[in-house]
């Protein structure tokens, strides 16, 4: 029951992002899906993080390339429990999409990609040393994450 009325609620009041994040899915089609605490996760490969639209979830997949790419960036390895943390955040997205509706894309989308993708943001957390999940969309994912899941979120 618990899984139709998240599935339905994110059809309704999280309409409009979770129909961007099925036709994203549709991008990714070819890749391993699976269900996770009602949400459809897409492991795609390309870069190790994620993003959620709605009731889909998408985190990079464990692989040799992108491992060698996270060990350059982070100085460690992408391993199954950094992908299952990104998860857990990513999940937690989730349940702002279905607290914020269609407030969703302005309140938490837009100012998550803002922080994670201007070269402004990204070279003021490398150089300060502010991590990510420091911003209020992002650390409001990580506690909803962790309180829904019971597993710990990614905090870098």
């Amino acid at each position: 029951m618990k899984k139709f009325l998240y599935i339905f609620t994110q059809l309704t009041w999280g309409f409009f992002q979770s129909l961007m994040g099925f036709f994203y899915m549709l991008k990714y089609r070819k890749c391993r899906h699976e269900w996770y605490h009602g949400a459809y996760v897409t492991y795609f490969t390309g870069w190790a993080g994620g993003i959620s639209l709605g009731m889909f979830v998408f985190v990079g997949e464990t692989t040799e390339e992108l491992n060698q790419a996270y060990i350059k960036k982070y100085n460690k390895c992408y391993t199954k429990e950094i992908q299952q943390a990104v998860q857990v955040h990513e999940y937690g997205h989730t349940i702002q999409s279905l607290i914020l509706g269609p407030l969703y894309l302005f309140i938490i989308g837009l100012p998550s990609i803002i922080w994670a993708k201007t070269p402004k943001f990204v070279q003021y957390r490398a150089e300060t040393g502010t991590k990510y999940c420091s911003l209020y969309c992002e650390k409001w994912a990580n506690t909803l994450g962790r309180k829904v899941t019971g597993l710990e979120p990614i905090n870098n």
